[in-house]
């Protein structure tokens, strides 16, 4: 960004930001994601296409964190490992903006937290009329339902197979629009 605006090059090396990051209290490094992200969305157009409407994008992942005692007390294991043994599991569920590409926040849990109930964390950073893009992880009746709540509408691909294709209005190949 320096160097598209004509500043100065930055050292790609991280190890400062690594060294600095150890020292930041999180509630601090989660209130500067989520202002830098606000200030990067903002600079961004809104897409006409969409008639203005927000557009995030939810996705979730499970990581193996360090054997840690810390870890080992935070984040459970699954339950085919011996207690004490293997690595702690985190779930984590991002929500990032598709308009200036930037994360708006996160919730974690650990290897009992579903990906729905991490989404209910994350449901303040919905605005009526946003538009929500989740993986089949939302594609049922329970997370379609609770977004509609906040006045949100859902984009995601169905749980499951059973569906009437003679329903709702075919919008081209393999698409339909049931309301």
């Amino acid at each position: 960004m320096f160097v598209l605006e004509g500043g100065p090059t930055v050292d790609e090396n991280s190890s400062a930001y690594c060294q600095t990051r150890e020292r930041l209290p999180e509630p601090l490094f989660a209130a500067a994601l989520k202002l830098t992200a606000q200030v990067a969305d903002q600079r961004v157009a809104p897409d006409a296409a969409l008639q203005g409407r927000v557009v995030k994008v939810f996705d979730g992942t499970t990581l193996s964190l360090p054997d840690t005692a810390k870890n080992q007390k935070d984040y459970s294991q699954t339950s085919s490992q011996k207690p004490g043994c293997g690595f702690p599991v985190l779930h984590l569920l991002v929500v990032w903006s598709a308009r200036g590409g930037v994360v708006l926040d996160h919730a974690r849990g650990d290897f009992h937290h579903s990906e729905m109930r991490l989404l209910h964390a994350l449901l303040p950073t919905l605005k009526p009329k946003d538009i929500a893009i989740y993986d089949r992880a939302a594609g049922h009746y329970v997370a379609c339902a609770l977004l509609r709540r906040h006045d949100a509408d859902l984009i995601s691909r169905v749980k499951v197979r059973k569906i009437d294709w003679r329903r709702g209005q075919r919008l081209g190949p393999n698409e339909r629009l049931v309301v």
